[in-house]
């Protein structure tokens, strides 16, 4: 954050408390410990336009390991950011950190949906695959199981239904001519 940009020195401890860091906003003498809490906070604060604490990014510049970042209370235990369905058979699902390893189940209420999953190189992202069509409004849980414990998200499923079409033809000389064309639908899939 910049001064005279994002915020005025006259209103520092007012913007400061905007992003959580209120713990010493009332203190009129600051002590070495007032200093060690405004730290602490500021670990927990979002860098701007990075979408990560401070913590975050100093472990991913290197400049912190996260060995040393949870052996003093943060965690980079995975999460689950978002899980939406993807395709017609198709199912992805991110995380908020890398997953070292993990099971994962699909789950169509007490039954386990066959499915396949593909892992991106960065082990962000899971792309679940299964053999036959996601039911239209049918809700599937999603079970990942890492050494970190379970995690798991709710995704509502929805049939296709046309959202786009190309046509192709580039040229039409006569009442004859072929008129070629492609149905998209709302996943980018052809239809």
């Amino acid at each position: 954050y910049e001064q005279g940009v994002d915020f005025e020195w006259a209103d520092v401890i007012a913007f400061a408390a905007t992003l959580g860091m209120d713990a010493v906003a009332d203190v009129t003498e600051l002590t070495i410990n007032d200093f060690a809490v405004a730290t602490v906070e500021a670990l927990d604060v979002e860098v701007k336009g990075t979408g990560m604490t401070l913590i975050e990014k100093l472990v991913d510049d290197g400049a912190v390991t996260v060995e040393a970042a949870e052996a003093a209370g943060w965690s980079f235990a995975p999460e689950i950011a978002e899980a939406v369905q993807s395709g017609d058979k198709e199912i992805t699902v991110t995380f908020t950190n890398a997953v070292d390893s993990a099971t994962v189940k699909l789950k169509d209420g007490i039954f386990t949906k066959y499915s396949t999953a593909t892992w991106s190189t960065d082990m962000m992202t899971l792309t679940l695959t299964t053999l036959t069509s996601l039911v239209n409004a049918k809700t599937y849980t999603v079970e990942v199981t890492t050494a970190d414990g379970m995690l798991s998200a709710d995704v509502m499923a929805y049939a296709p239904v046309a959202n786009s079409i190309a046509i192709t033809t580039n040229e039409l000389r006569d009442a004859s001519t072929d008129v070629v064309f492609s149905v998209m639908d709302q996943y980018g899939d052809d239809m």
